[in-house]
């Protein structure tokens, strides 16, 4: 019944005009002395879109409940636990577990205002500014509308990827987290600590436009995998663009992103596991 909520309601989402921040997937192939962009993933455009995005609070209330739904999949035990107490009961060892976490945190705040305190949510200049209080605590929250469409894209992705083990996904997905971090200027709740929580320092990929090399050209010397016809991107989209390179070895299938390589397109071959498709 969950799984089913879940389906459902990210199926009615993205047939709205939420914008949802999907990494784009270029697929590329080599051909003689040249490339060929085959084709490119991005956002499907439905004819007819509801249009939900000017409501915010309908927005927060309907990305609150998936994310919810989510940590009742993910942890039965905490079913009839107050949202606070659902949060402090949360596992938040992996980055993965704390990025769930944190969401829940935070739209956690969003719904409260949203069902309790309407008139605390305050849109201007591009800036979604929440501040309310209880007779013990003062909240606070002050996001960018880029921060909320962000948290939004992020909580599709986890719910679409089912918060694969996938270093992958956790890659891409430790991007979104700090950017999201980024796009907050001020966050208080009644949890003590007001910083959200750190990730490791584990490998992040670029989040925005992905070439994805369908016959990449690499050789095996000595310990390492080596890309020998890396794919050319200009030097000023390098900064939001990066590459995938699928790689078939000893009958196993890999996409390698050109993050894990070093400065000469290697990678030591010990690592090659880590991206098994």
């Amino acid at each position: 019944m969950i799984d089913d909520f879940i389906k459902q309601t990210v199926s009615f989402l993205e047939r709205t005009d939420t914008r949802i921040h999907a990494p784009e997937i270029r697929t590329v192939r080599y051909e003689e002395n040249t490339t060929s962009l085959l084709m490119s993933d991005s956002e499907v455009v439905y004819l007819n879109r509801a249009n939900i995005s000017d409501n915010v609070l309908l927005g927060i209330m309907f990305f609150f409940s998936i994310i919810d739904a989510k940590v009742d999949l993910l942890h039965p035990e905490l079913d009839g636990e107050s949202f606070r107490q659902r949060y402090k009961r949360m596992t938040k060892k992996s980055d993965d577990e704390i990025i769930l976490s944190q969401l829940f945190r935070i739209l956690k705040l969003l719904r409260n205002a949203s069902v309790h305190s309407k008139n605390s949510i305050v849109i201007k200049n591009n800036e979604i500014t929440c501040s309310y209080s209880n007779m013990k605590t003062n909240f606070q929250l002050i996001i960018t509308k880029l921060g909320l469409e962000l948290i939004y894209s992020l909580i599709l992705e986890l719910v679409k990827t089912t918060m694969s083990t996938s270093l992958y996904y956790s890659s891409i997905r430790r991007t979104y987290y700090d950017d999201i971090k980024a796009n907050i200027k001020v966050f208080a709740d009644d949890l003590g600590d007001s910083s959200l929580l750190e990730l490791s320092n584990g490998i992040r990929l670029k989040r925005g436009v992905r070439y994805k090399i369908t016959n990449s050209i690499f050789k095996i010397e000595k310990d390492y995998l080596i890309i020998e016809k890396p794919y050319d991107l200009p030097e000023d989209e390098k900064l939001y663009r990066s590459c995938d390179y699928e790689v078939n070895y000893n009958g196993k299938n890999y996409l390698i992103p050109s993050e894990a390589l070093d400065s000469n397109n290697k990678m030591d071959i010990s690592h090659l596991c880590l991206w098994e498709l």
